[in-house]
């Protein structure tokens, strides 16, 4: 996976920000939850989640990009 650089926290400016991931299993299927957050003043982007088989292995790589391009995108960029 390519890295894509996080632009800085639209609210407070700093760019020490976390990409969070939260993966849960049943039997079937796989659930992985992605968001971005700030950690200093804790504002958080959109949260991206997919499901897929358990024969799949790239969902968290998936989800991150997905994350990392809702957090940059801004009002002058769409």
């Amino acid at each position: 996976m390519t890295e894509i650089k996080l632009k800085p926290c639209p609210f407070c400016g700093r760019d020490k920000l976390k990409v969070d991931s939260k993966r849960t299993f049943n039997y079937s299927t796989r659930r992985c939850s992605v968001s971005v957050c700030c950690m200093k003043c804790h504002a958080r982007g959109s949260t991206v989640g997919i499901d897929m088989p358990t024969d799949k292995y790239n969902e968290r790589e998936i989800c991150e990009s997905a994350a990392i391009e809702a957090w940059n995108r801004r009002t002058d960029n769409g």
